[in-house]
């Protein structure tokens, strides 16, 4: 992993919000499923919650604009991607069992780790990743809870 820095108003931004909803297992979403396609990095989704065992992710923002035509960070937004959705499997392979730090290795959202290592002081002891980096187009499926 790449250190970074993180402010204040990043971390503001991507921190569990006060209306976020219950942490619930990711296990127990049983509501229709939605395969979607990224063909590069970043996806567009902003920020992910684990479950309440700290298992399985959850999308929890998503960039709601494509600023320009093949813009990344708008292809969740165009993919009709919500918040609220459970990331069932990444090329795949079932994640919802994975720990949310292993999950955004597979991702290769590095954000996100930088983010996740400021907040837990973990950059001192920095561990390999877990998870290889999932290959591009990356297929990813989400259920809704």
């Amino acid at each position: 992993h790449v250190l970074r820095n993180a402010g204040a108003g990043y971390l503001a931004r991507h921190l569990p919000k006060d209306d976020d909803p219950p942490l619930v297992s990711p296990v127990a979403a049983a509501g229709a499923t939605h395969e979607v396609e990224f063909k590069k990095r970043p996806t567009g989704i902003f920020r992910y919650s684990p479950g309440k065992d700290g298992t399985g992710a959850v999308a929890m923002d998503i960039i709601q604009k494509s600023r320009y035509p093949g813009d990344p960070t708008g292809q969740a937004f165009i993919a009709g991607v919500q918040e609220g959705w459970v990331l069932r499997s990444v090329n795949g392979q079932d994640v919802t069992g994975m720990p949310l730090e292993d999950i955004m290795d597979l991702l290769d959202d590095e954000v996100f780790m930088g983010m996740h290592q400021a907040l837990t002081g973990t950059a001192a002891k920095q561990k390999a990743n877990v998870a290889e980096k999932a290959t591009l187009p990356m297929k990813v499926v989400f259920q809704e809870m």
